[in-house]
């Protein structure tokens, strides 16, 4: 939950284009609901190489997980500028 909190802040903050990534479709639902640009769901898709194809202008990328096992690997420093924790 922390996640589609932190997706409605930066929201409204200005945040242009938010891509969310989860493994549960319906949290990536709400996520439509509450303001994501596109969500993904990582047991299904590759996000890494979806990310990629939608922007080459990223410029930061914001991870939130209780499992780090479950986060797909961060973009390559080439894609977003910086990596923020």
């Amino acid at each position: 939950m922390i996640g589609l909190l932190t997706l409605q802040a930066v929201r409204q903050a200005g945040a242009e284009r938010v891509f969310v990534v989860d493994v549960d479709d319906t949290r990536l639902e709400l996520a439509l609901q509450l303001g994501a640009t596109e969500t993904f769901n990582s047991k299904k898709q590759d996000v890494v190489a979806e990310i990629q194809k939608r922007t080459s202008d990223a410029e930061r990328m914001l991870r939130w997980s209780a499992s780090a096992s479950r986060m797909p690997s961060a973009l390559p420093s080439k894609v977003c500028g910086r990596v923020e924790r």
